[in-house]
């Protein structure tokens, strides 16, 4: 009798919980749109893309949004629209239950912009995925420069392959150093710009002090930034920012420093 009893009490639950979700259903086919909102998460990074850009390009794709019977926003349309910007790395599209249209995104974050020969601006994230420096907004990070003759060529997937390093791509190269900036937190602090030069060669530019870091090529490069912190942090002193003006990577097991 017991078990007859469990059986009929999960079976008008479950017939409730169809009806309820029929009822929601109903009631949510005959909502129009009270309020449109786009938020955006921008990753600890600077503001690439504003909200209120986005709810423009929307609305003059779609008419309207706002008063608008929920079932004839067309979604698939909106999610085309977002996966074209290449500052967007994902969105969350959903309807509340009150009849509000939401879109969550999350920008990329830039992590070192390239300025190539040809005058190019674009930006990499740690990933090693391409993207297109804004007319509009500037994300203060790492800067390349000097010898980059690759170009940009602007796609939605465009991401450089990173298997492998040496003798390779300039952008893996560049990519392989700024990693190490970023993640180490005197580095990231004090170097402000890697600029190639003629022979293909790493220099490093700092924020503070007169002096230019000789770098070289990326071979050994982790080695290379382990001496430079070390050399910060015990070697170069109060005085020492100013003291030289040139420090050099390029030799085993020792930095050279010239006036």
């Amino acid at each position: 009798m017991k078990r007859i009893f469990v059986i009929l009490s999960w079976t008008v639950l479950i017939a409730g919980l169809f009806v309820l979700l029929g009822f929601i259903e109903a009631r949510h086919s005959n909502m129009t749109c009270c309020q449109f909102n786009v938020m955006v998460d921008y990753n600890k990074s600077d503001p690439l893309i504003i909200s209120d850009e986005i709810k423009a390009e929307i609305i003059r794709s779609s008419d309207s949004i706002i008063g608008k019977p929920l079932e004839d926003i067309h979604i698939e349309k909106i999610r085309q629209i977002l996966n074209k910007n290449l500052y967007i790395a994902s969105a969350n599209i959903y309807i509340n239950i009150e009849g509000c249209f939401n879109i969550k995104i999350k920008q990329r974050k830039p992590i070192i912009l390239i300025i190539n020969k040809r005058n190019q601006k674009y930006y990499i994230n740690e990933e090693g995925l391409i993207f297109p420096a804004s007319s509009k907004y500037f994300a203060r990070v790492l800067i390349a420069n000097g010898n980059i003759n690759e170009r940009h060529i602007p796609a939605k997937n465009n991401v450089i392959d990173t298997d492998t390093l040496h003798g390779q791509s300039i952008h893996r190269q560049i990519l392989s150093m700024a990693r190490v900036i970023i993640n180490d937190e005197l580095l990231n602090a004090q170097i402000d710009q890697i600029y190639v030069n003629d022979q293909g060669e790493f220099e490093l530019v700092p924020k503070l002090g007169g002096h230019l870091i000789i770098f070289g090529d990326i071979n050994n490069m982790e080695k290379k930034f382990t001496k430079l912190v070390a050399f910060y942090k015990q070697g170069i002193g109060e005085k020492g920012w100013r003291k030289y003006k040139k420090i050099n990577l390029k030799y085993e097991n020792q930095i050279v420093c010239s006036k």
